[in-house]
């Protein structure tokens, strides 16, 4: 199984990377996304290919990392801003065959109420947890990974 991580926080994706190779040995870990436009260009360069079983993904993302040779930030990122980038990037999974229906989990520090627009449109495949209980997680991708033990 592989899983992709879009953690834009280099501490907490070592801690995440940690605690799944704690819990699972039968896991893949494809290399840490850490902004919506390094997303975006996996997610296309990889239609075909190896692409995750399941997307473990930050809500608050950036749209890139600044340097003199930034992407143009395109209108959507624009408007919704960091805050949604996660919400954005589940949309692209959505609306790409391959990824329909990969299952997703909007992992983040956001709470519930916070995003509450956002989650009434959630598809059966996409649920949130809040980055506040590891254990939830662990049983959450358990779960969805039909993995028993």
């Amino acid at each position: 199984m592989n899983i992709l991580l879009v953690e834009d926080d280099y501490r907490q994706a070592e801690q995440i990377i940690d605690l799944l190779k704690k819990n699972f040995s039968n896991i893949h870990l494809l290399p840490v996304i850490y902004t919506e436009y390094e997303f975006r260009q996996y997610i296309q360069e990889n239609i075909g290919k190896s692409l995750p079983d399941i997307v473990l993904l930050d809500v608050m993302l950036p749209w890139t990392d600044a340097d003199d040779e930034m992407p143009r930030v395109p209108d959507d990122v624009d408007k919704g801003g960091f805050y949604r980038a996660g919400i954005r990037c589940k949309d692209i999974l959505r609306q790409t065959k391959a990824t329909k229906t990969t299952p997703v989990i909007l992992y983040s520090v956001l709470e519930m109420d916070d995003l509450k627009d956002e989650l009434e449109k959630n598809d059966e495949n996409t649920v949130y947890l809040s980055k506040s209980s590891e254990s939830t997680l662990v049983d959450k991708l358990k779960q969805l990974l039909n993995i028993t033990y």
